[in-house]
C-alpha cells in the first residue's frame, strides 16, 4: 500500500511540474508575441512614417559600442547590425513582456500597463544618459508618442495572448 501510495504522489507531482512548465511556457510565447509585435510596429513605422522612433538605430549604435570595447573588428556592416540588433531587441524584449503574465490574473492588466509604459519612458529618457543619440526617441513630440505608444501596445499584446493561451 505505501508503495502505490508514493506512486500516486510521484505521479501527482509530475502532473503538477507538467502544468508549470506549461504556464511557464505559456508566459514565454505571450512575451514572445508581445515582442515580435512591438519590433513589427517599429520597423513598419520606420519605413512609412517621417520622424518616426528609430530603436534601430539606437540598438546599432548600442551593438557597435560593445564591439569596439571588445576590439572586435572588423565592425559589421549595417546590414548584419541591424538583423543582429532586431533579434536581440526581439529576445531582451520578450523576456522582459514575459513578466507581464507572472502578476495575479486580477493584476496582470496593471502590470502589463506599467511594464509598457516603464518601456516607452525608459526608451525616450535613457539613450542620453547611456551615451546614445536621443534623437532617435526624442526628435519631436510626433516621435516620444510613437516611442510610448509602441511599447504599451507590446506589452497589451502580450496580455491578450496570455489571456488567449491560459483559455484553452
Amino acid at each position: 500500500m505505501k508503495l502505490i501510495k508514493t506512486k500516486v504522489h510521484a505521479a501527482l507531482e509530475s502532473l503538477d511540474k507538467e502544468k508549470k512548465s506549461v504556464k511557464i511556457s505559456d508566459k514565454l510565447i505571450s512575451g514572445l508575441a508581445g515582442a515580435l509585435a512591438l519590433t513589427a510596429m517599429h520597423e513598419t513605422l520606420r519605413l512609412t512614417i517621417h520622424n518616426a522612433p528609430r530603436m534601430d538605430q539606437l540598438g546599432k549604435q548600442s551593438l557597435t559600442k560593445i564591439l569596439s570595447a571588445t576590439h572586435m573588428h572588423p565592425q559589421p556592416d549595417s546590414s548584419t547590425m541591424h538583423q543582429v540588433t532586431l533579434a536581440g531587441d526581439v529576445v531582451a524584449n520578450a523576456l522582459y513582456y514575459s513578466l507581464i503574465p507572472t502578476a495575479p490574473q486580477q493584476n496582470m492588466w496593471i502590470r502589463g500597463i506599467g511594464l509598457g509604459v516603464l518601456a516607452g519612458l525608459g526608451a525616450i529618457a535613457l539613450p542620453k544618459p547611456l551615451g546614445l543619440d536621443p534623437e532617435a526617441s526624442n526628435r519631436t513630440a510626433k516621435t516620444r508618442i510613437l516611442t510610448a505608444a509602441v511599447y504599451l501596445s507590446g506589452a497589451l499584446v502580450t496580455g491578450l495572448t496570455y489571456r488567449a493561451l491560459s483559455k484553452k
